[in-house]
Order: C-alpha cells, then structure tokens, then sequence
C-alpha cells in the first residue's frame, strides 16, 4: 500500500508495455497523475489519522462506525503504517508552511 506523496491518495503501481512502472489510483485502476493544486475525485475511502490505513465511514444505529476497505471489517487501528503516514503528514504542514511564507 503507497500514497501519493502530493495528495496523499492511496495508489498502487502497474506494470506498461514497454516494461515501465506507472502508479495508478487504488480504486480505479486509471493512473494517477497528481497535480499539487488539483482536486482529486471522492471515493469515500479516507486514511486513518491513527494509523494509515484506508478507511470508510457508515452510520450503524446513529453511531459512525469505521471499517478497514480491506477485509470490510470494524477498525482497529495496529499502526501497521503510521511512519509512512506521519512523513505524509509533515511533509503536507512543511508545504502548507511555506505556502503561506515564501522566502
């Protein structure tokens, strides 16, 4: 499991004919060319601000309740990918701050 380093979009990479890699979006399977001010299409599935991992949120009895994309059960967080997600996170403040500061 990767994530764009710009939108942080969960990705995956497919193999080209001329033997090329090309990341491509998770759910759609069209590549994924990110650009860092363009909006990138909904698909529910966000990250976990614990742990990474995808998640999709659905109201059970009133209550919002996550659920793991992968295997469609209830969430529990195991910080399987926090590393990779905390990088994703500061590098977005780091860029968000200098942004807002240019020297």
């Amino acid at each position: 499991m990767s994530y764009c380093r710009y939108c942080g979009t969960e990705i995956a990479y497919k193999r080209t004919k001329n033997e090329k890699w090309v990341p491509c979006n998770l759910l759609t399977g069209e590549p994924h060319f990110c650009q860092k001010n363009d909006k990138q299409p909904e698909s529910g599935i966000k990250p976990c601000k614990i742990c990474g991992k995808g998640v999709f949120a659905s109201k059970q009895g009133g209550k919002v309740v996550l659920f793991d994309y992968a295997t469609l059960a209830p969430h529990v967080c195991k910080k399987t990918d926090i590393t990779r997600y905390k990088k994703y996170l500061e590098k977005a403040k780091r860029q968000a701050a200098t942004a807002r500061n240019p020297k």
